[in-house]
C-alpha cells in the first residue's frame, strides 16, 4: 500500500515471498526429513508455500528428497562374486550373487511399491488432484541418475555366451515395469477426473495446479526412453548376439547331451541283446 505503482509493489511482494521462502527452508528440511515417521510438518510448510503463491517449489525439493532410498538400493547392487566373497570371506560357503537380470525384476517392483505409498501420501501433502503429476515427477527423479548405470550393467550382461537370455529378461523386466506404471498413472488420473475429491482435507492452501495429460504423458515418454534406449543397441545386434549364443552355448550343449542319449541307448541294446 502507498507504493507510486503496481510494478513497484509487484515486486516488493516477490522479493518478500523470496525472503520468507529462504527462512522457511530449515523447517522445510526438517519436514522432508521426518515425513516418514509424521506428515504434519510437511503439511504445515505445504499451506505456508501455498501463501506465498510459491507450491511449485517445494514440490520440486519434495519430488528430488523422495526416491533417495531407491537410490540407494539400485547403487549398492554388486553382481561381482570377487566383491562378494572378499566382503564375506569368513563364511564357510560363498553364495553366488544374483545377475543383474534376476536382480531388476525385485529393483522393479521396489519402485512399483514405492509409487503406491507415494499415491496415498501425496493426496494427504498436496491434495487429489496434485496426485498424477506429483508421481510422475517422483518416477522421473526415481529414474534420472540411474540412466548411465542401467547402460553399464547391460553391456555386463553381455559379456558372457548367454547374453541375449539376460538381455531378453531385462527387456521384458523393463516392459512390465513400464505397463504396470502406466496402469497405475493412468488409473490414479482416471479416478482425479471422473470422481474428483471434495475432501476438505486436501492439504494445499492454494488451488493444486490442473494436471494436463498431454504434458502427464511426455514425461512418462521420458522415463520409457530412459529405460529403453539402451536396449535399442541391441535391437540391431540380435541377429549376431544369439548366432554367438547358439554357437557357443546351446549346440555344444545339446550335441553332449544327445551324445549322452546315444551312448545309453546303445548300452540298453546291448544289455536287452545279452539278456535275450
Amino acid at each position: 500500500r502507498g507504493m507510486p505503482s503496481p510494478e513497484v509493489r509487484a515486486e516488493a511482494l516477490r522479493k518478500t515471498r523470496h525472503q520468507v521462502a529462504a527462512l522457511l527452508q530449515p523447517q522445510l528440511a526438517h519436514a522432508l526429513q521426518s515425513m516418514q515417521v509424521r506428515l504434519g510438518p510437511l503439511q504445515q510448510c505445504v499451506h505456508l508455500y501455498g501463501q506465498l503463491e510459491m507450491l511449485p517449489q517445494l514440490e520440486i525439493q519434495y519430488v528430488k528428497h523422495r526416491p533417495t532410498a531407491l537410490h540407494k538400493l539400485w547403487f549398492d547392487f554388486n553382481s561381482n562374486p570377487t566383491t562378494h566373497q572378499a566382503s564375506s570371506s569368513s563364511s564357510a560357503t560363498q553364495q553366488q550373487p544374483p545377475s543383474f537380470a534376476d536382480w531388476l525384476p525385485t529393483w522393479f517392483q521396489a519402485v512399483l511399491q514405492f509409487l503406491q505409498e507415494e499415491r496415498r501420501q501425496a493426496v494427504t501433502v498436496f491434495g487429489t488432484a496434485a496426485v498424477p503429476r506429483i508421481l510422475v515427477a517422483v518416477l522421473q527423479q526415481t529414474f534420472q541418475p540411474v540412466g548411465k548405470s542401467l547402460v553399464h550393467r547391460i553391456q555386463g550382461s553381455t559379456t558372457s555366451p548367454t547374453s541375449p537370455v539376460h538381455v531378453g529378461r531385462v527387456y521384458e523386466a523393463c516392459l512390465q515395469f513400464m505397463s504396470l506404471t502406466y496402469d497405475l498413472i493412468a488409473t490414479v488420473y482416471l479416478d482425479d477426473v471422473m470422481e474428483p475429491s471434495s475432501s476438505s482435507k486436501d492439504s494445499a492452501s492454494a488451488a493444486p495446479l490442473t494436471t494436463d495429460p498431454v504434458a502427464l504423458w511426455h514425461d512418462l515418454e521420458r522415463v520409457w526412453d530412459t529405460l529403453g534406449q539402451p536396449l535399442r543397441t541391441y535391437q540391431a545386434q540380435w541377429a549376431t548376439l544369439e548366432r554367438t549364443y547358439l554357437t557357443q552355448d546351446i549346440l555344444p550343449a545339446a550335441s553332449t547331451a544327445l551324445s549322452e542319449v546315444l551312448t545309453q541307448a546303445s548300452a540298453s541294446g546291448s544289455s536287452l541283446e545279452q539278456s535275450s
